[in-house]
């Protein structure tokens, strides 16, 4: 079945992407979030043959949403913290902002393995958008039952702009055609390589 298995490619390699996101947001290194934004949009326009644009590049630190398909009227939030107050406050903004004028869905997408439970105060805003959490676990069963092969490997394709081409998470190391000439024995640490050696 190639199309599950493209799918649990891209899912090992999203929660890969994912581990490396939190990280550098940890030490401070923001940058990466905001590209992550471009490379989303590229990534679920492939997967779906949406046209999402970044929506931070059109207005700074747009309301509510990060990514925004104006024809379909679907929004997407990414982020990768695991605050279940994230739900309600996306929402809050959304209505706030009257983001139901441009879309009728907002897609709250988590980048973590398992998205956190909706609090208990959190409700559909009356008048839209309709607001949907997603994670990884969601998307890899989007994947086994939705797009085909040809969506799945473009989606994938895009991956490769951040993580390297697929089956390789980190780029490779040439190695040189030889080693010199003249390494032909070690110099020095007698006493050192004489204890690794065995005895007998």
């Amino acid at each position: 079945f190639p199309c599950q298995a493209v799918a649990k490619e891209i899912s090992q390699r999203l929660n890969l992407l994912a581990d490396q996101i939190r990280t550098q947001t940890r030490a401070g290194y923001l940058d990466d979030n905001h590209d992550l934004e471009g490379l989303m949009a590229r990534f679920f326009n492939a997967l779906f043959g949406s046209d999402l644009v970044n929506l931070n590049v059109i207005h700074p630190n747009y309301p509510a949403a990060d990514l925004g398909d104006y024809e379909r009227r679907l929004a997407f939030q990414i982020t990768n913290t695991s605050a279940a107050a994230k739900i309600t406050t996306t929402a809050e903004k959304a209505v706030k902002h009257r983001l139901n004028q441009h879309f009728d869905t907002l897609i709250l997408f988590f980048l973590l393995p398992e998205k956190p439970e909706a609090p208990k105060k959190f409700t559909q805003p009356e008048n839209g958008p309709h607001i949907k959490i997603w994670d990884l676990s969601d998307l890899l069963t989007l994947l086994a039952d939705g797009p085909e092969l040809a969506a799945l490997q473009a989606a994938n394709n895009v991956l490769d702009l951040r993580l390297g081409p697929a089956g390789r998470s980190t780029p490779a190391l040439s190695a040189p055609a030889a080693l010199p000439k003249h390494a032909t024995k070690f110099i020095g640490r007698r006493i050192e390589l004489d204890s690794l050696l065995p005895r007998f």
